[in-house]
């Protein structure tokens, strides 16, 4: 196949974030991309914007900053939304201040109508001010005005459509009233639907249908009711489950709603403004997915050795020739060993611990490629002593030193892979933790069909509810102290005792053991830890050299620089990341590690990925 000329003008536009992970994505994979590398988001709902901007009368007793942090947020996403709030407070704000004037400008004006001996001139006068209705809505002008614009860019080239969005003048008096402004976003909204996906147009059509009903009813209402802001609405709203931040409203599905006037206005004005700005996610995506990605990858191979070049000031042929790597370092000047130093370390420490003599390594690739993969990459990398949280935040990561360990930087050419890296040591960690709670349960549990229940794919599902319910356990460390987080593994760790021997009769003596080892776990003082921890990392090293379909070893050089095939010469990407996941898993299952079997897999895969994007990078030179 020809290979694709380098676009460096077309490849400016994307950062190497970027075109890292669509380099890690399977081809099959691409329509999935989104441009912030989240998955794709749930339609917003009408009921999710006024829960999570507050509009709705919370009858607890925790402040919107409180019950953000209890829904689980990061504290940057509990800042962004209650700023949020506080902007949506202060259009509230002006919208009532308004609204007061306009009620005493109504008020004087009956007094005026009450005089029968005005003089003429007055009269006049009077009439004019009555005419002038306030424009208590007038502070939403600009964010209809940005909702207009918007609705444009949906549509950039469609400019006879941009007529139908264009309001002029006319827009200033839609703002008067409680009816003109709903009216004005049921414009928009019908626009929208027209132009958003089918599965995210369901509730933007079901808020049309909600608006509707009260704009019908404003229309009768508003006849005897002048008030235009501070009126009171009631309606039923579906409440649904839309992300892991509500878990506590799995069983609601609909709910009764108080709203005022304005807090209905201003809340649909949000909604609707968040709906659109989905919908340009959506296109955005559609586009990196569809169009850009394919030529991404082609070039990606390309701007990720440029990128690397420039970020470490070295040339691939300046590491080929004047920077000859050598076993044992012989002949390198003070100023070669500057460059690309982690990774030579590295590289050097692979031959001191991998026991195998130097003459082989340089004789066999393919012993190199072993060496590489396994001692390398999942002995010295991936399981690398310490694994507790506080070295996550150490020497894992450039530049950064371990101090309860020998200083370990991150090799330069996984420069864009620390995340990743620090994910799958946790996991790992918090896999093996979870395991050795779950064999203590079973050893209490006392049968042997306790233990087997562990080994079941899929898990029985009460057993899954207990795992699920241990996992949050072990990570509600904001409890209150570490007594009290003990205390609640230990009680996640009896249920699912419980639940593998229903007819257990758990004595105090029985209650004191399982806690006890509990507690020995958590800290670390377990052996089984380490037990559990040799025998993953063994499946991690198995995975990272064999191909799950026919059990050969891959690739057959690491020195090529090309992407790593199967047997078969499929490539790594697509249907194979399935297959080599159900692989992963099946041997997951097999040594003890079904609680947890579906996490590890996934995070085997995204090893396999890590390290053979960076061989098919700088496979070359790391080779010789």
């Amino acid at each position: 196949m020809r290979e694709v000329e380098y676009d460096a003008e077309f490849m400016r536009n994307f950062s190497p974030t970027l075109v890292h992970r669509i380099m890690m994505t399977p081809r099959s994979s691409f329509p999935s991309l989104t441009m912030n590398g989240q998955t794709r988001s749930p339609s917003l709902t009408f009921m999710r914007t006024l829960t999570k901007d507050g509009f709705l009368h919370e009858a607890d007793h925790h402040s919107h900053i409180e019950r953000l942090e209890l829904r689980g947020l990061q504290l940057q996403d509990t800042i962004a939304q209650t700023v949020r709030k506080a902007f949506h407070d202060a259009i509230l704000s002006q919208i009532s201040s308004r609204n007061k004037q306009d009620k005493d400008h109504d008020n004087d004006n009956d007094n005026a109508d009450q005089s029968a001996e005005a003089a003429a001139e007055d009269s006049a006068s009077v009439s004019a001010s009555a005419s002038e209705q306030i424009c208590i809505y007038g502070p939403l002008l600009e964010i209809i005005q940005e909702l207009h614009q918007k609705l444009k860019s949906l549509v950039p080239s469609r400019k006879d459509l941009h007529q139908l969005l264009n309001y002029g003048q006319e827009l200033q008096s839609h703002l008067q009233t409680f009816s003109g402004v709903l009216n004005l976003l049921l414009d928009i909204a019908e626009k929208l639907l027209l132009l958003e996906s089918e599965d995210r147009s369901g509730t933007t059509q079901q808020w049309l249908d909600l608006a509707r009903a009260e704009a019908e009813a404003a229309a009768v209402a508003l006849v005897v009711d002048v008030d235009q802001a501070d009126g009171t609405l009631a309606f039923t709203i579906p409440r649904k489950v839309e992300d892991s931040h509500e878990q506590d409203f799995d069983s609601i599905s609909e709910q009764e709603v108080n709203l005022l006037r304005k807090e209905f206005i201003v809340a649909s004005t949000v909604f609707l403004h968040d709906k659109i700005e989905q919908t340009q996610t959506d296109i955005a995506d559609f586009q990196l997915g569809h169009i850009l990605a394919p030529k991404i990858h082609a070039l990606g191979k390309e701007y990720l050795k440029r990128d690397f070049e420039t970020r470490f000031s070295v040339t691939e042929e300046k590491l080929l020739s004047d920077l000859n790597l050598k076993l044992h370092g012989d002949g390198e000047t003070e100023t070669d060993l500057k460059i690309v130093s982690h990774s030579r370390t590295w590289l050097k420490e692979i031959v001191e611990t991998c026991n195998v003599h130097a003459e082989e390594l340089l004789r066999s690739g393919e012993k190199r490629r072993d060496v590489l993969l396994q001692t390398g990459w999942v002995d010295n990398i991936l399981f690398r002593s310490p694994r507790s949280s506080s070295s996550l935040e150490g020497g894992d990561t450039i530049g950064e030193q371990n101090a309860n360990a020998s200083p370990f930087y991150m090799p330069e050419i996984l420069y864009l892979d620390i995340m990743s890296v620090k994910a799958i040591r946790m996991s790992t960690k918090m896999s093996v933790v979870g395991s050795a709670l779950a064999l203590h349960a079973s050893t209490i549990a006392g049968t042997g069909e306790a233990a087997s229940m562990l080994r079941q794919d899929p898990l029985d599902p009460l057993v899954k509810e207990c795992r699920q319910k241990l996992i949050r356990a072990m990570g509600n460390k904001t409890v209150g102290s570490q007594e009290l987080f003990e205390r609640g593994v230990g009680d996640a760790m009896m249920e699912l005792a419980m639940v593998l021997n229903p007819n257990l009769d758990i004595d105090s003596a029985k209650e004191d053991s399982l806690r006890t080892r509990t507690v020995t776990t958590m800290r670390g003082d377990d052996p089984v830890i380490q037990l559990l921890d040799n025998r993953m990392k063994n499946i991690f090293r198995e995975m990272m050299v064999l191909d799950t379909s026919s059990r050969q070893q891959f690739p057959d050089s690491i020195r090529s620089g090309r992407a790593m095939p199967t047997s078969k010469g499929t490539s790594i990407h697509g249907a194979y990341g399935d297959v080599y996941l159900k692989a992963s898993k099946e041997e997951f299952v097999k040594k003890g590690f079904s609680f947890y079997a579906d996490e590890l897999a996934e995070s085997t895969l995204m090893a396999h990925r890590i390290v053979n994007l960076s061989l098919y990078i700088h496979g070359s030179w790391v080779d010789k």
